[in-house]
């Protein structure tokens, strides 16, 4: 029930829209809060707290490791 930062295209119908279905198969019914077509720009909001995201893994690595930001389940999603 986390509030949500998704990518614009995150969407049914969008380039993103298997995202959309992963979201709803995996349960996360937080609303959108934010949006943005900008990567950097998700990353941000993310980490300033509006809410969870989808991240790439290979783009936020070093985020993880420095603990700025943390992998949520499901762990192989």
């Amino acid at each position: 029930g986390e509030n949500f930062v998704s990518f614009t295209s995150d969407q049914m119908g969008g380039n993103l829209s298997p995202l959309t279905v992963f979201r709803d198969q995996q349960g996360f019914t937080g609303r959108i809060v934010a949006s943005s077509p900008s990567l950097d720009e998700i990353l941000r909001l993310v980490g300033a707290g509006y809410g969870i995201g989808c991240l790439p893994e290979h783009i936020v690595a070093a985020d993880v490791l420095a603990n700025e930001l943390w992998r949520l389940p499901p762990w192989d999603g």
